[in-house]
């Protein structure tokens, strides 16, 4: 289930999509969120709309973690026979964009590359739409999705996280780009043309990987676009709001510091 995976070759209709999914002692939440993604993704593979690689990256989790994946894995490979999964196990913990940049940089080739977050707070049925939306376009564009609340959409999450989130958000702005309204939400599809302008100044940032995509597409002037989603809070969340956004505001000015030295042009 390791090493480097080679979209089949086709006759050139269907765009090749790598999906891949960190995760850090996730053996909870991981497979509730396969359980409705895989059905959402195995229509688009039916369909003959994409070809589809589902990528689950571990991310150093314990031993008994990576068992329960595993298993989630081989269960879910017969259950979706349309659909390509693998299991990328990485041998100590980098952090989600780390976790990210190895799976992306682990496929030879695909026409986009999307990340997810393994806690389901991204339903199915909007990774499904966001998807249908990149295909449609007809130039390369990012898409961001983002957690706007207006009517129309749903956002469930706790007070505190919603203005720890506006004030780190702001800081984006200040200091990376005024433009953008939520750098953080977990679900991003990168064309691969853009991916590869990119990939050489990506470092997998552990605690602002976004936040670093975002900087390397607007230094490069690669079109971006947020699209407004549902989110859902879900327990379980490894991430300390004032511990690590800490963290990622220092890694946010170190980013800035990049841009201003003329890194991104190099």
């Amino acid at each position: 289930m390791q090493g480097i995976f080679e979209f089949p070759v086709g006759d050139g209709k269907r765009p090749s999509i790598l999906i891949t999914i960190p995760a850090f002692n996730e053996a909870q939440r991981l497979p509730v969120f396969l359980n409705t993604l895989l059905p959402a993704l195995n229509d688009l593979q039916v369909q003959g709309t994409a070809a589809i690689l589902v990528q689950v990256v571990d991310d150093g989790s314990r031993e008994e973690e990576k068992a329960h994946y595993r298993a989630a894995i081989r269960q879910r490979e017969k259950q979706y026979p349309h659909l390509s999964l693998s299991l990328l196990e990485l041998p100590e913990n980098v952090g989600k964009g780390g976790a990210i940049l190895a799976g992306w940089r682990s496929v030879g080739h695909a026409d986009y590359y999307i990340f997810v977050d393994s806690d389901g707070a991204v339903p199915a049925t909007e990774v499904k739409r966001l998807i249908h939306h990149a295909l449609q376009r007809e130039e390369p564009v990012s898409l961001f999705a983002s957690r706007v609340k207006m009517l129309g959409k749903t956002i469930e999450r706790t007070k505190l996280r919603h203005i720890s989130g506006r004030l780190f958000a702001s800081l984006v702005g200040c200091y990376i780009n005024p433009d953008v309204y939520d750098s953080q939400c977990g679900l991003k599809i990168v064309p691969g043309v853009h991916f590869k302008r990119m990939d050489k100044y990506l470092t997998g940032n552990r605690f602002a990987f976004d936040v670093e995509l975002l900087a390397a597409a607007s230094a490069h002037a690669l079109k971006i676009e947020e699209v407004p989603i549902d989110w859902n809070d879900v327990p379980g969340s490894k991430v300390s709001l004032f511990r690590d956004t800490a963290r990622m505001a220092r890694s946010v000015y170190a980013l800035h510091r990049l841009i201003i030295t003329g890194y991104y042009n190099r």
